[in-house]
Parts: structure tokens; C-alpha cells; sequence
């Protein structure tokens, strides 16, 4: 039975609250207030809030831009028509961001401040996805615009959020005190509405961000296409939405998956990576092994490898030679004994059968376009591609893990860019016509700061400017061709200085210029 922690919503949360300041009073720097939550956090915490503050999410001052397809507002420019070259998003010039992120169709900003009153979360576009993208501004917009440029969100007003998420249909928020907000709406597999909270109705859309009561604070979430992701301080991964985990997010039972569901992985977790453009989730534990699971159907799992393959096949064969041998060793010493031994029969062949007259033919079995193959992963598994890396080289680091709809990019400690997965379109950039890349294959840019991947498409953030590669229609990125089988440099950022973060949507991009 899986472990599972319900919310507030049915039963009373009998957990010790967290300690938390006056929402009036203005803080203190970043590192007091890291401090403070520190001390209440329990003993037998894995993940040090102070790591993961320092590690990418330190807030700076700087410009939000902005490229793409702008047809529900998500550019945050006043209007919704086409924009393939890079704008400013209205009202983000000189702002002190810590995090932001680009959903399938919306865009979520997370402004800090040492003081209180000046935090504040940004939303633009359209959260309510469908797949005829006939989707409805969410009803927090106030104005006549449709959600054409930031709006604020007002529930998360002063709260000293750390990291913000977004998917398809839902976003979610992390406060500095490990609290999580959510809003949105889950959907599964089919695209048919699973709701927002178990008591309440299917297609109930949640318009205001709403905390969710767990018994222990989180330290990082994320989302993919229509599920968030939480890690505990203490190592543990909970996931709700379309999990997948107990397989019925569909009817009746599609209620169960609103409630944080517990991830059983055989080792504790010091964080994961995953991306609203497809189901994929990779956790990494503290010895550097990496865990998948979601969907695989174009090897974006990272698990197929054939190194490992190789070493199963050459162990079976060492096992079934060490049985033939002693097998052998077994029946010259009953000989040398007098003993009768059993020679190994050969199997008969089957008669072939006749066609009766009028007797109707079986009909040809179905074709299994994977092979037979497993595809869809419900429990972590070992990423055997990825864990070889560290196999090959023991310092090898893993600094992100980006997914797109069926392909999946990887940066290392050295600047080095890794893709596999579909590539229909170019996608992994790596130079490559065929249409699935079965393993990482490195993808021809060096000193690559950063990466982010859309549904189709990939960004990389390098030394000598960005560069993007894949499905280029619909102004996703300025190319002269609808894809690109290798990474392009994207025009009209140079005269931004210092891009230090991107995020990419389903078809648009944000870049941060410090």
C-alpha cells in the first residue's frame, strides 16, 4: 500500500506548525532568514534549504525577455499577436527575481525583496489548456487585457517564495518556510479534467493560489505536464496530479491522485529534475545514481543502455557456461562411478498443421511497434544510460536534467550538453536525421551554461550567446527553416548582456539578462 499524507481538506493536519514571521514585518537578507528556518527544521533532514537557495536560486536584479508564439498573451506584452524576435515583458526591467518559469501556454514570476511588502508572484496567458488550445483566461485576470500582460497573484503577496513551477494546466509555488501553494487544474492522460482538490467538483478550475497542509516542510518542487512534484527535507518524493502510480486517473477513481502520493525510491533523494513538456521525472541520490520513471516510448528515460545490456547478456552467458560446466563436471563423475546418465532429449518438432476445408484462419497477431518493449514506468527505475556516466567516470556531475515532450536533455560539471529521445524535429540537436537518438549522445556546443526544453524544442545557453534547436514553426525561435537538426545562435539577444537563466513553454522561451 503506498504511503500517502492527505491534506486538510478531509481531516485536521495534527502536525506541529512551522514557525513563521509576521507577514507585516520586513525580513531580514536571505541568509538570516536561511538561518532561522533552519533551526526548526527536524534533525534528520537530508536537504540543507540553504544548498538549494545558493545553488541557482539566489536572487538577482536584472530584465525578463521574452520570444516565441504570443497567441494567449503568455509574452506578457499587452497584446497577443506573433512575436519572433526577443521583447521585454511589460513592467520586468531592473527586477529582483529568484525564479521563473514558461508553462504550455502561461508564464509564472517569482519577484523577492529583502523587504516584505515588495514580494510578489507574477502570472500571464492561459492556464486552462486544451488540446485545441481553446483555452479560457484564468478568472484572476482583472482587466479587459485577458491576461496579455503580468497580473499579480495577491495570495502570495509577501511571502518569500523561493521557486516557482508550471505545467500544462497547473502552476505551484515554494515559500522559504517549505510551504507549497498550488493552483490550476490536473488533467490525465486523455485530457479530461481529474479536478484540483478531492471534494471538489471535476471541472472545477482553482483561480487563486491555495496552500497545500503536509505534515513536513518541502525543499524543492516541480512540474511535469499535468502533475507537481515535491521533495521533503528528508529525502522523500511525493507527487499528485497524474501520477500514474496507481494507475486510475480516469473515472471514478481519479480523485485518489489529488492527494500527495508517496514515491517509493530504494535510496533518499537530494533533488530531481523535471519539465512541464512531458511525464518525465529523474531523481538523483546523494551518491550521484539516478532514478526514472514516467513514459519511455522513445527512450527518454535515460534506462535503455547498451553498455548495460552487453554486461547482462555477457553475465547470462557466464552463468549458463558455469551450469554447462558443472553440469558436465557432474555426469564424467557419475560415468567414472558406474552411474547411468540422462542424455538431454531433443525436443520434437510439431506437426505441421493441415487446412481444413471452411475452416476460418487465426487472425495475424498484432505487430508491437516497441518491440515488446517496456514503455511506461510507474516506479523509479535505475536510468542505466545516465548512471554509466558515472560509472565511466567518477567525477562526473550532474548540474540539470531538462524533459520535452519524448526527449530529455542533460548538462554536465564541465559545460558539456547531452540529448536523447525523440528526434523528429531536431530536437536533441545533435546533427542527426533519424528520428529516435536511443542513448545520450553529446551535442556539439561547448561551455554550455544552461539549458531548457519546450515541447519540441531545445534551448542552450552558452559563453558565445544562446542557440536553439528543433521545431522552429510558430515563431518558437528566428530560423530560416521549420526545424533545426542542430543548434542554431538566436538572433537579436546579443545586445542583452550576461543571460544567466531561460525557460521554454510550448512554444515560447524566456531569457533573464542580468
Amino acid at each position: 500500500m503506498s504511503k500517502r499524507r492527505r491534506s486538510s481538506s478531509r481531516s485536521e493536519d495534527k502536525s506541529p506548525k512551522r514557525q513563521k514571521k509576521n507577514k507585516d514585518e520586513d525580513s531580514g537578507s536571505e541568509e538570516e532568514e536561511v538561518e532561522m528556518i533552519k533551526k526548526s527544521k527536524p534533525k534528520n533532514q537530508l536537504i540543507d534549504i540553504k544548498d538549494l537557495l545558493l545553488e541557482g536560486k539566489k536572487s538577482r536584479v536584472g530584465t525578463l525577455l521574452a520570444m516565441g508564439n504570443n497567441s494567449h498573451g503568455q509574452l506578457g506584452v499587452s497584446t497577443k499577436t506573433k512575436r519572433g524576435d526577443v521583447v521585454v515583458i511589460k513592467n520586468m526591467t531592473d527586477v529582483n527575481v529568484i525564479d521563473f518559469c514558461a508553462g504550455a501556454l502561461f508564464t509564472v514570476i517569482a519577484e523577492t525583496s529583502n523587504n516584505a511588502k515588495s514580494r510578489r508572484v507574477w502570472c500571464m496567458g492561459t492556464m486552462n489548456f486544451t488540446k485545441d488550445s481553446k483555452s479560457k483566461p484564468p478568472s484572476f485576470v482583472k482587466d479587459d487585457n485577458l491576461g496579455n500582460e503580468p497580473e499579480v497573484m495577491e495570495t502570495l503577496s509577501r511571502k518569500h517564495i523561493i521557486q516557482v513551477s508550471a505545467g500544462e494546466s497547473h502552476a505551484a509555488a515554494l515559500t522559504m518556510e517549505g510551504e507549497v501553494f498550488t493552483w490550476g487544474i490536473y488533467k490525465n492522460h486523455k485530457g479530461e479534467s481529474i479536478g484540483f482538490k478531492s471534494n471538489r467538483a471535476k471541472t472545477e478550475f482553482q483561480d487563486e493560489p491555495e496552500e497545500l497542509h503536509f505534515s513536513e516542510p518541502f525543499v524543492q518542487i516541480g512540474s511535469t505536464a499535468n502533475k507537481t512534484v515535491a521533495l521533503t527535507d528528508s529525502g522523500e518524493i511525493y507527487e499528485w496530479g497524474d501520477t500514474g502510480l496507481n494507475k486510475r486517473t480516469v473515472g471514478r477513481h481519479a480523485k485518489d491522485s489529488l492527494y500527495p502520493q508517496y514515491v517509493n525510491i530504494p535510496k533518499k533523494v537530494c533533488k530531481f529534475f523535471c519539465s512541464h513538456g512531458g511525464e518525465s521525472v529523474f531523481a538523483i541520490a546523494p551518491d550521484g545514481h539516478v532514478y526514472a520513471w514516467g513514459y519511455d516510448k522513445f527512450y527518454q528515460l535515460g534506462i535503455y543502455s547498451k553498455a548495460y545490456e552487453d554486461e547482462k547478456e555477457e553475465e547470462r552467458k557466464k552463468r549458463e557456461d558455469e551450469r554447462k560446466k558443472k553440469k558436465d563436471e557432474e555426469d564424467k563423475k557419475a560415468r567414472e562411478e558406474g552411474k547411468k546418465v540422462e542424455e538431454p532429449k531433443k525436443k520434437p518438432e510439431a506437426p505441421k498443421k493441415k487446412d481444413t476445408p471452411g475452416q476460418k484462419k487465426p487472425a495475424p497477431k498484432k505487430v508491437d511497434k516497441y518491440g515488446g518493449r517496456k514503455v511506461k514506468f510507474n516506479r523509479p527505475t535505475d536510468a542505466h544510460a545516465i548512471n554509466q556516466f558515472k560509472k565511466d567516470d567518477k567525477n562526473f556531475e550532474i548540474k540539470k536534467i531538462v524533459c520535452g515532450s519524448h526527449h530529455t536533455v542533460l548538462l554536465d560539471g564541465n559545460g558539456n550538453a547531452y540529448a536523447w529521445g525523440r528526434n523528429n524535429f531536431g530536437q536533441c540537436g545533435v546533427n542527426s536525421k533519424d528520428d529516435v537518438i536511443k542513448e545520450p549522445t553529446r551535442v556539439e556546443l561547448d561551455n554550455v551554461l544552461d539549458i531548457a526544453t519546450g515541447g519540441n524544442h531545445t534551448l542552450f545557453v552558452t559563453k558565445n550567446g544562446v542557440y536553439a534547436c528543433g521545431l522552429a514553426k510558430d515563431d518558437r525561435f528566428n530560423s530560416k527553416t521549420d526545424q533545426e537538426n542542430k543548434p542554431v545562435k538566436i538572433e537579436g539577444l546579443d545586445k542583452y548582456k550576461n543571460i544567466v537563466g531561460i525557460s521554454c513553454g510550448l512554444r515560447h522561451n524566456l531569457f533573464f539578462s542580468e
